[in-house]
């Protein structure tokens, strides 16, 4: 019986010219289970953006539930395909980003738009289950956005950010943002998938003590970037 849903193997084809190249390998190493990943989610609608799928890839890949009463804050939501995902799941989120959300948003009564950069909050500690960043930014400060507010998501709670590839010393940036990150969250996995090429996803949970300095991170920050230019 062939199970295409929850797949253990996948048997892979590649053609090229009159050769034809064949590999089986387990599901879990693959970018996506799926062999028909893109047509799986992009029937999906309405969408705000195809960011959607991202999320919602990782979140199947990670196997992360969001339950109705999750408390989740996404930063750098705008136009708020994450924000949707979440508050289609049930959660309550607070969305974060000068930039405007998409109208498709205006009749969510659980999403709260703080419309203001993530530097110039300061949430309570505890405020969260799930932080979610997708900032298209150097992967060191959007590392250092998110230790920042590392104190208000609850102790062993997840957070995923993607960190966004240059074409030149890809490898450098994931370990600079990763260095980052180990200060204030448990770094469980970082994986390419389907729907970002272009970047990797990290899943990571939060450490039971952390810095509420965003200072501190900004020297950290500096740090990873001076290092970088050498």
């Amino acid at each position: 019986m062939v199970e295409l849903e929850h797949p253990e193997q996948v048997v892979s084809i590649y053609l090229s010219g009159a050769y034809a190249f064949l590999g089986i390998s387990n599901a879990s190493d693959n970018i996506s289970r799926h062999a028909d990943e893109y047509r799986r989610r992009s029937a999906e609608s309405p969408l705000v953006s195809r960011a959607q799928h991202k999320l919602e890839e990782a979140l199947e890949a990670f196997e992360i539930v969001v339950l109705p009463g999750t408390r989740a804050l996404d930063l750098g939501a705008a136009p708020g395909g994450w924000t949707k995902v979440l508050a289609d799941s049930g959660a309550t989120v607070v969305s974060v980003d000068p930039g405007a959300l998409s109208p498709v948003l205006d009749g969510y009564s659980d999403v709260e738009h703080l419309r203001c950069r993530v530097e110039e909050l300061d949430f309570p500690d505890d405020s969260f289950d799930l932080i979610v960043n997708d900032m298209s930014i150097d992967p060191s400060e959007s590392a250092a956005l998110m230790c920042s507010v590392a104190h208000c998501l609850n102790p062993g709670a997840s957070a995923i950010m993607t960190i966004k590839l240059p074409s030149l010393n890809s490898q450098k940036h994931i370990d600079d943002a990763m260095g980052i990150l180990n200060y204030a969250y448990e770094v469980l996995t970082v994986r390419h998938m389907f729907h970002n090429r272009q970047e990797v996803t990290a899943h990571m949970v939060r450490r039971k003590k952390v810095s509420t300095s965003w200072e501190e991170y900004i020297v950290l920050r500096g740090a990873a970037r001076e290092d970088y230019d050498q």
